[in-house]
């Protein structure tokens, strides 16, 4: 059963570090990346087998849900986030990233009815606050950014 974990941990791996080298920003942003995902999948894995007291039962189900999350969401999640990086300031894909956790609490409170705390509200509403003003703020043209 070892065998079967230790194979998934470097699918896991390879999955979400084949998406970063083949997206290298000028190499280097790429590399720290993938090296904290290979680092932080090493801890996942040694903590699991240190603390996880039943083995994984495989099912298609459970495959399907980790190729999705390893593969799909993670792999196409970095592609979209490079994708950005080259096409937006860093700040605007910096508080983007933020945005997430707005959405993903939101989606939650839509759909299984759970409200937001009010910390979690005050959070919620300073990023769009953020975001907005970054939306709307003036940017620099080519004419005057020389000035």
């Amino acid at each position: 059963m070892l065998a079967v974990t230790l194979a998934a941990l470097v699918i896991f791996v390879i999955a979400n570090a084949y998406p970063l080298m083949m997206l290298s920003v000028g190499g280097k942003v790429s590399e720290a990346t993938l090296w904290q995902m290979i680092v932080g999948s090493l801890l996942l894995a040694l903590g699991w087998a240190w603390l996880e007291p039943q083995p994984i039962r495989w099912t298609v189900g459970f495959g399907l849900a980790l190729g999705y999350t390893a593969v799909l969401a993670t792999g196409l999640g970095w592609m979209l986030f490079y994708y950005a990086l080259r096409r937006m300031p860093a700040g605007m894909v910096a508080l983007g990233t933020l945005a997430t956790s707005v959405i993903g609490v939101l989606a939650a409170w839509l759909q299984l009815g759970e409200r937001p705390a009010p910390l979690e509200a005050t959070g919620m509403v300073l990023i769009g606050t953020a975001l907005a003003m970054l939306a709307w703020s003036p940017r620099p043209n080519a004419a005057t950014a020389g000035r």
